[in-house]
């Protein structure tokens, strides 16, 4: 008798998104980028801020669809002196 065909689990990326008190938090690697992005950044208290994904800033109109390809992401409140 042959082996029967079996299909290993799909691997699940996930990606960590770094606020600015330093708390981490794992995101699904298709969870929707700029909504997930906005949500963790109002329960922040910020209403301006960066955003560096794997220690690039990245402008909002380049922002990614989802998580799928990256592995950090950092909130950094906005220095409007900088």
């Amino acid at each position: 008798m042959s082996e029967h065909w079996r299909t290993e689990p799909e691997a699940v990326h996930t990606a960590v998104v770094i606020l600015p008190d330093g708390s981490e938090h794992e995101v699904d690697g298709t969870a929707p980028f700029a909504e997930t992005i906005r949500k963790y950044a109002r329960e922040a208290g910020l209403s301006k801020f960066d955003v560096f994904i794997d220690g690039t800033e990245t402008d909002a109109a380049e922002a990614p669809n989802d998580f799928s390809e990256i592995d950090e992401v950092e909130i950094k409140k906005y220095d409007e002196g900088a």
